[in-house]
């Protein structure tokens, strides 16, 4: 019967040995894990000059930071938005709001298309068209969901191609996050595209 206690030992050391390992594992976590562990999962993801005693200066005001346990909540929160960015990316509505002064012809007024972003984040692009089919002032916002998330216009182009308005629009998406009291910072630039007939946007 002796015999037997040393190989049930053995398991069970192991069993331990692992826990510690993984708890660990979440003790040392740091902001170069966290770092890492985002540029695999997105090169196109670039992160802010800060050190740690200005971190919570340098984000904007409307960014309110998102607050997780680990990595794995991480990326069940990146993984949400892009199974939802990927599934309605091509889906838009179109809002028409009509000059005051009436016109004819085009449909002048101010548009707005909105597209979904993911987790309930939805991207608006809005421009005026005059007559005749003329598009100016484009610019472009977020709205819905916002913990954690925050948009800035960068630029955008519109122009008159004989009966169909095009523009393309650059922006800037800001993530922030907290995992065990470790903030982390990083952008995402994205561009959007679109040609709308004129007479029937």
């Amino acid at each position: 019967m002796k015999s037997i206690i040393p190989l049930i030992m053995i398991p069970l050391f192991f069993i331990s040995c692992n826990n510690n390992e993984t708890i660990n594992n979440e003790i040392t976590l740091d902001k170069a894990e966290i770092r890492s562990f985002l540029k695999k999962r997105n090169p196109n993801y670039s992160f802010p000059k800060e050190s740690e005693n200005n971190f919570s200066r340098n984000l904007k005001p409307e960014l309110e930071p998102l607050y997780l346990n680990n990595l794995k909540e991480l990326e069940e929160f990146l993984d949400k938005i892009d199974a939802m960015k990927s599934e309605n990316y091509s889906r838009t509505s179109i809002t028409h709001v009509p000059l005051e002064n009436g016109g004819n012809g085009n449909n002048p007024g101010r548009y707005k298309i909105t597209r979904s972003r993911g987790f309930w984040v939805y991207h608006n692009t809005i421009f005026y068209v005059d007559e005749p089919c003329v598009g100016s002032g484009i610019n472009s916002y977020t709205s819905g969901y916002s913990l954690g998330l925050s948009y800035s216009h960068i630029s955008g182009t519109i122009t008159t191609n004989y009966s169909n308005i095009s523009y393309t629009l650059t922006g800037m998406y800001s993530y922030s996050v907290f995992i065990n009291g470790i903030g982390t910072y990083w952008n995402e630039e994205v561009y959007y595209t679109g040609t709308h007939d004129c007479p029937n946007l």
